[in-house]
Order: structure tokens, then C-alpha cells, then sequence
């Protein structure tokens, strides 16, 4: 079969009320993680994430495209 990377699944409502635990799930997994809004095509919104503030920055600019398409 397929080797499948780790991942979390986070909903916009969680990121507001949970932003540390959500941090601490991707800090479990290690950077750089790859964020990417479920919505979108298969490549379009990726974000590479190489420590926590690009994480933040970019679970932002997801849920922000996601609004808009």
C-alpha cells in the first residue's frame, strides 16, 4: 500500500477556541508540515509551514481562501 503522512484535521471553529492544542498536535507530528484547505483542488492552497508562526499564519490564510471560493 500507500505510506500515508501524519495529519490533523482542523475546523475553522477550533483554530479560534483551540489554537494551542492544535499547536501541539503539529508540534507531535514535527515541521515543516504541509497546510492545506480541504475544499480546494488537489494542489491549489498549499502551504509549507516551517515553524509555528508560518503554521498560524498560514491555517489563517486557508481558512480565508476557503471564504472566498
Amino acid at each position: 500500500g500507500l505510506n500515508c503522512l501524519d495529519f490533523i484535521c482542523v475546523k475553522k471553529g477550533e483554530f479560534r477556541k483551540n489554537l494551542d492544542k492544535i499547536l501541539r498536535k503539529i508540534e507531535a507530528i514535527g515541521y515543516p508540515v504541509i497546510i492545506k484547505a480541504n475544499d480546494l483542488g488537489s494542489s491549489i492552497g498549499l502551504y509549507c509551514a516551517n515553524n509555528e508562526k508560518e503554521a498560524i499564519l498560514g491555517m489563517k490564510r486557508r481558512f480565508y481562501m476557503m471564504k472566498m471560493c
